[in-house]
């Protein structure tokens, strides 16, 4: 499977920035951080979860901070434990928190 054809299962496993953001680490050679967070966003069904995920790592992504969670810490993380980190991230910075939940007012 090459590379572009990776990039387009992403794309129509998880639309919108899911897929977006699968893409893209692909393409930046972090397929394994793309392959844990896919396997992290299939383990539980809610839609608000998964889009906050989403925009948190995009957020961790481009501000250049460490990655070790997404590959590492949140695989273990219970369905609430993992709410509870979400909500404690988002929390760190009042701008992004709002962001997050307009987008999941009108995406979701």
């Amino acid at each position: 499977m090459t590379s572009i054809q990776t990039h387009e299962i992403m794309l129509l496993t998880h639309f919108n920035l899911g897929g977006v953001l699968l893409s893209e680490l692909h393409r930046l050679g972090e397929s394994r951080l793309a392959n844990r967070l896919n396997s992290l966003l299939r383990r539980f069904d809610d839609r608000d979860l998964y889009h906050t995920l989403i925009w948190l790592c995009w957020y961790d992504l481009m501000c250049a901070h460490s990655m070790q969670p997404w590959t590492e810490e949140l695989k273990h993380k219970s369905h609430a434990e993992l709410e509870s980190w979400a909500v404690a991230r988002k929390r760190e910075k009042r701008e992004l928190e709002l962001m997050i939940d307009e987008y999941l007012l009108y995406a979701c």
